[in-house]
Formats: structure tokens, sequence, C-alpha cells
């Protein structure tokens, strides 16, 4: 509420939030979204947490229905709109966050943008990605490296096995890499 009321006491902007959302349902209702049977705007709690002494203000977009439901499930939405520019819609299904087209009557995906992304604990950013492309479109190169014999493999010039067979061998200098131990995979799967 900060953002949106920057000068006022906290108090005072949560009044305003609360007005604010009292009117648009208002405005709302008389265009005929009815509330109960359809999903309607407002607080569904105050919105307002403490976690680790800090607190959280938050914004919540919740159905709340009986126990069986009786309405249609509803699928929560925020849509990013600048006018004849873009507009973007997230969506909340299920577990996942969707990304799409803004334009309703749609259903396409959108591309996101961020510098990473973290599942678990494992960070994937920008140049995992690239590794990740470059592998799927077989295009990845390497070096194999023996780490106990601290050594590069490398396919021979010399002394092939027969007319079809080449013999791989590993550089027992240590440490320096072999111009002919450059690797590629292909069809990766």
């Amino acid at each position: 509420m900060e953002t949106l009321w920057p000068d006022q006491d906290p108090a005072v902007s949560k009044k305003y939030l609360r007005q604010a959302l009292w009117q648009l349902n208002s405005t709302m209702q008389r265009r005929g979204v009815a509330r109960g049977d359809r999903p309607g705007l407002g607080a569904h709690q105050p919105g307002r947490l403490l976690l680790g002494g800090r607190e959280r203000v938050f914004l919540e977009l919740a159905q709340v229905d009986d126990n069986p439901p009786h309405v249609p499930e509803t699928i929560p939405a925020i849509r990013f709109h600048h006018h004849n520019r873009y507009w973007i819609r997230l969506e909340g299904r299920g577990t996942r966050f969707h990304f799409k087209d803004g334009n309703m009557g749609a259903d396409g995906y959108v591309p996101i943008a961020c510098s990473a992304i973290t599942i678990g604990g494992v960070t994937i950013g920008e140049q995992e990605l690239r590794i990740l492309k470059t592998l799927a479109d077989g295009n990845l190169e390497f070096d194999l490296y023996n780490v106990y014999q601290n050594e590069y493999t490398y396919a021979a010039d010399f002394g092939p096995y027969d007319d079809d067979r080449r013999r791989v061998f590993s550089w027992r200098k240590k440490g320096p890499r072999v111009s002919q131990g450059r690797w590629k995979i292909h069809y990766p799967s």
C-alpha cells in the first residue's frame, strides 16, 4: 500500500484500499457481475501478514465456496494492459502459473523473461540455458577429461585400427588439452 499511497499512514492507506475495492465491486455488480455464484473483487481476509518480524502486505485473489463446491471452478488471473501496446495475463491454475495472452478470448502462451529461475535449490541462468540449447541443437562441443589420470582423450590421426575405425587415446602429458580431443554430442534425446 506504500506504493499506492506513499505519503499516508498505513491505517489510512488500508481504508483507501477498502474504499477502492468497494467502489469497484459496486461498479461490477451494476454491470451484472453478481456476488455468490460469480467471482467478485474484494478482500477475503485482511491483507496483512507477519512473517519473521517483517510485515507483508498482499493482494489475494480467492474463490470462497461451500464444501462440496456448487459453482464452477474459477481461474484467478491478473491482467497487465498498456493501451494498444501489450496485454498479458498471469493465471493461477492448480499448482502452476501460466503466462498467457491478455486477450481473454485467446488462450495462447506468451514468452517470459527473467535472468534466472530457481527450482528447489538449483538455479538455472542464462549460461546454463545457452548450454542446454546448444546441446539440443546438436552443437555442444566438449573435451573429455579423465579425472583419475588427469588426462584428456583424443582420436589419433596415426595408426588406425583398420580401414573403418581409429583408436582413441588419452594424452599422458598432464593438464593440457589436445587438438584432436574436441568432441560433440549429436542426436541428444
